[in-house]
């Protein structure tokens, strides 16, 4: 927090095993430094204001919101023993910066399931962020005015960039040219293409405040139409009453995929919470087996996956090759795609892909043991039937997942080599230059009918599949559709082939062991904690 309050002066001293980072901090502050020294404009104000007004503009103020006060207890949720306004925790994770009503294309704002810690930049760390730029994040600086007022910030106290202003007279212009020049961007026809699509950012309110969040994932789970596919990868899942709704979905004819890590993948692996995730899961396998003739009658699908990659979260070659076998040993996961035949004999020749880019893992450690990757992902995905079947039978999934891979490979071998680090945007615009003309030829292929029944949403923040998130936490969610959901469509198909997908008790067990009656009753007791 001192280098955050004075990056200017204040001197890092880290233990010697941290002496690296210590060096690399030092070069970036000796940078800020000479950024400063020679901005004339701040050197003309510092010399009229001083030395400390210049200290006070160099720095990263922080806030610290919703401290814990012990204090204040409710028997109202945990009833006889009560809970601490401190287990009622902001779990937002954001980061923004430049969001203001003058140009709504100016600024940028990532959300994601990551937060601040080493742990969540190491290469063992499953997780996914999304970038969002546009209208719909302006209301995300309303969220974090009002959170500081919420905190007791007077409105004349609210930092200039989070206050209210008038949008510009041409607003609406600036909004419609950006649109037109996105069209020509990604070759898009002028008119049609369905409307545009939208986002939505939402929050969960600390403690007692307002949940839309559990709203939309109720609204979601609950009222996509018949034949929808819905794939919920997620490192808590121990909710029965949004695993209840899901089911519903099945039992309506929709086609869910639920995904929970291995005791070895999981990020938060303590026995309260795997053991609700243990038994939630095996009821789950249950409902597969005793309701079964249900589902097909319905025509829907219940499958339950526990992710549990045997391949080191480096080794691309090995994680394409998973993939693959997954879809060879999986009829069904084959018959839900239906992707090309030309899609798996791409996967087969992954690693002369990779070879043909020069790739190599180079940072892979031989002679330790496999690094294995910890699920953190808080990510849904929802498309119609319409939109589903007539996506996934395209024969440009070939190119899109070569591409795909090429890209990992570059993220990857940038980890080695600065001189290679690669914009993300870059390689959401290598991907959209085969997606974006890819949709365009489905819907000129689709009747009327089944364009009006195209229906596609992607949701990525901080909530997890627990009570936690459904009741008590603050939580943030980015809602996209449409054409925005391509990206996470893509990375899923990956997912969804490095999990183990099960249809018996005996397989669960080996990957969610259950746990003692004690351990068990314990976890249930304190669910709205976990």
């Amino acid at each position: 927090m001192e280098l955050l309050q004075n990056p200017l002066d204040h001197k890092l001293d880290l233990p010697r095993k941290f002496e690296y980072m210590e060096k690399d901090i030092a070069k970036v502050q000796e940078e800020l430094r000479e950024a400063v020294s020679n901005s004339r404009l701040l050197q003309t104000e510092a010399r009229e204001y001083g030395r400390k007004w210049l200290e006070n503009m160099i720095k990263v103020h922080v806030n610290i919101t919703n401290p814990s006060d012990p204090s204040f207890w409710t028997d109202q949720i945990l009833p006889l023993i009560g809970l601490p306004d401190n287990t009622m925790r902001d779990h937002r994770k954001i980061s923004f910066y430049d969001i203001t009503e003058d140009d709504p294309y100016k600024g940028m704002a990532i959300y994601t399931g990551m937060g601040v810690g080493e742990h969540y930049v190491g290469a063992t760390w499953e997780d996914r962020a999304i970038m969002a730029q546009g209208p719909a994040v302006l209301s995300l600086k309303y969220s974090a005015r009002q959170l500081l007022l919420n905190q007791g910030f007077e409105e004349d106290e609210i930092p200039y960039p989070l206050q209210i202003r008038p949008k510009p007279a041409n607003y609406v212009d600036i909004v419609r040219d950006t649109r037109i020049n996105d069209r020509k961007k990604y070759k898009l026809p002028p008119a049609g293409f369905g409307t545009p699509p939208r986002a939505l950012q939402i929050h969960n309110h600390t403690g007692y405040g307002m949940k839309p969040i559990s709203v939309v994932k109720a609204v979601l789970y609950s009222l996509m139409p018949k034949g929808s596919v819905i794939k919920i990868p997620d490192s808590l899942w121990n909710s029965p009453l949004l695993a209840a709704l899901l089911i519903g979905n099945a039992l309506r004819g929709g086609r869910t995929l639920f995904i929970s890590p291995s005791i070895e993948c999981a990020p938060s692996a303590g026995f309260p919470q795997m053991s609700r995730a243990q038994e939630l899961m095996t009821r789950l396998v249950i409902i597969q087996d005793e309701m079964s003739e249900e589902l097909a009658a319905a025509g829907g699908m219940l499958k339950i996956g526990i992710y549990d990659p045997q391949v080191d979260v480096a080794d691309l070659e090995g994680e394409v090759k998973a993939v693959s076998d997954c879809f060879a040993a999986n009829a069904w996961l084959k018959r839900l795609y239906g992707f090309d035949r030309s899609v798996y004999d791409m996967l087969n020749r992954a690693g002369e892909i990779l070879k043909q880019q020069g790739f190599e893992s180079e940072y892979i450690i031989q002679d330790r043991p496999l690094t294995r990757p910890k699920l953190h992902m808080k990510v849904n995905f929802f498309a119609s039937g319409s939109a589903w079947d007539n996506l996934t039978t395209r024969p440009e999934w070939e190119p899109l997942l070569e591409q795909y891979i090429i890209e990992r490979a570059r993220q990857l071998g940038a980890r080695n080599d600065e001189t290679q680090m690669r914009d993300v945007r870059e390689t959401s615009d290598a991907l959209a230059a085969i997606a974006v003309p890819m949709l365009i030829s489905m819907t000129d292929e689709m009747t009327p009918g089944e364009i009006e029944g195209v229906v596609a949403y992607l949701t990525v923040g901080s909530s997890n599949m627990n009570y936690r998130s459904l009741m008590t936490d603050g939580e943030v969610m980015l809602v996209a559709n449409k054409i925005h959901t391509m990206l996470g469509l893509l990375d899923l198909v990956f997912v969804v082939g490095k999990t183990t997908w099960v249809d018996d008790l005996d397989t669960l067990n080996q990957l969610l062991p259950p746990y003692s009656s004690l351990k068990r009753k314990i976890g249930r007791f304190i669910d709205i904690m976990l």
